[in-house]
C-alpha cells in the first residue's frame, strides 16, 4: 500500500513537471492599473529602471517548510516601499515565488498590485509540487507600460524539473518605447559554475542579437568576469557599472547585480538602494532613450 502511494505520488510530481508545469512559456497578465505613459521632453525619453533579486521573500523556514501569509505579506510591503522610492516604469525580480500555496499568495501578483503595474511577466524556472500543490519560482518583470511575452529561455547547465536550485531560465519580453520595441531580459545566471555563466550570457547575447535590448538582473558575475566582457565587447549596451556594491545586502562587498540598457540610450542616473529588505541590494538606472532613436515629439 505504501509503495502504491508513493508510486501515485510520484507520478503527480512528474505530471506536473514534465506535462503541466509552464516551463519556457512566459505568464502574462494585465492588472486593473491603467497605463502610464513615460515623459517625454525635446531630448527624448526617459525611463525609470529598478533590478531586484527579493530571495523568495524569505519565505522558506526549511526546505520543505514556509512562513505564513502574513509574515510574507509584510516582507513584501517592505519590498515595495523600497521600489517605491524611486517611482519606477519597469522592475526586474529574481527569485520571485508566483505560486506558493503554503504562503497564500504570489509574490509576483502582489508586488504588482502594491506598485500599480499595469501588468506583469513571469518566467518559470523551476516549478515543484503536485498540480494543485505546487512551489513555482523563476523571473518577473512588472511593468507602467503594455507588455508582450516573449520567451522564457532555458539556459545551459539545466538539470532535471525536479532540482529547484541553480536551475536558470531568462526570461523575454517587448514594451514600445516611444516608437522603438525594446526586448526586456529578466536575468538570474548560474551561481555556482564560472564557465557555465559565461556560456548562459553568450546564448543569452545569440537570442538577443539585431534587437535593441534592456537586461536587467541578478548576473551573478562580477565586473570584470568573463560574461561582463561579453556584454561590454558585444558594444550593444550602456555601460557595466561595477562601482557600488549589491551583495550580501547586510554588508555588501562584490556587485552582482546590473542594469544595462541599449547602447544609443543615454544612462542619467545609476545607484544602488540602500536596503535590508532581501540579501541582495537593488539597483536603480535613470534612462533617456533619444528623440533620434524613439522618435521626435
Amino acid at each position: 500500500m505504501a509503495l502504491a502511494i508513493a508510486a501515485a505520488i510520484g507520478a503527480l510530481v512528474a505530471l506536473n513537471g514534465l506535462v503541466l508545469a509552464h516551463r519556457e512559456t512566459p505568464l502574462l497578465t494585465v492588472t486593473a492599473h491603467p497605463p502610464r505613459p513615460l515623459p517625454r521632453r525635446d531630448d527624448g525619453i526617459e525611463l525609470r529602471v529598478v533590478s531586484y533579486n527579493i530571495a523568495k521573500a524569505f519565505a522558506y523556514r526549511q526546505r520543505l517548510r514556509f512562513k505564513g501569509a502574513e509574515v510574507i505579506r509584510a516582507r513584501l510591503d517592505d519590498l515595495a516601499a523600497v521600489i517605491r522610492s524611486v517611482d519606477p516604469d519597469l522592475v526586474f525580480l529574481s527569485e520571485a515565488l508566483h505560486e506558493c500555496p503554503p504562503c497564500e499568495v504570489s509574490q509576483v501578483a502582489y508586488l504588482a498590485e502594491q506598485l500599480g503595474m499595469h501588468a506583469w511577466l513571469f518566467g518559470e524556472c523551476y516549478n515543484v509540487g503536485v498540480p494543485w500543490y505546487r512551489v513555482s519560482g523563476g523571473n518577473a518583470i512588472l511593468s507602467r507600460l503594455p507588455l508582450a511575452p516573449d520567451a522564457n529561455l532555458t539556459l545551459a547547465g539545466r538539470r532535471p524539473f525536479y532540482v529547484s536550485r541553480n536551475n536558470r531560465r531568462a526570461l523575454f519580453g517587448t514594451t514600445r518605447v516611444g516608437t522603438q520595441t525594446v526586448l526586456l531580459g529578466a536575468l538570474h545566471n548560474d551561481s555556482r559554475a564560472n564557465q557555465n555563466n559565461t556560456a548562459q550570457m553568450r546564448q543569452i547575447l545569440d537570442f538577443t542579437a539585431g534587437r535593441e535590448t534592456l537586461l536587467a538582473g541578478d548576473f551573478n558575475a562580477w565586473p570584470d568576469h568573463a560574461s561582463l566582457a561579453l556584454v561590454r565587447d558585444s558594444q550593444r549596451f550602456t555601460a557595466v557599472r561595477g562601482d557600488q556594491l549589491t551583495f550580501p545586502a547586510t554588508r555588501p562587498n562584490r556587485t552582482i547585480d546590473f542594469i544595462v540598457a541599449p547602447a544609443s540610450w543615454e544612462l542619467l542616473e545609476y545607484r544602488v538602494l540602500d536596503s535590508r529588505a532581501s540579501d541582495h541590494r537593488p539597483v536603480f538606472a535613470r534612462l533617456r532613450c533619444p528623440s533620434a532613436v524613439c522618435g521626435e515629439p
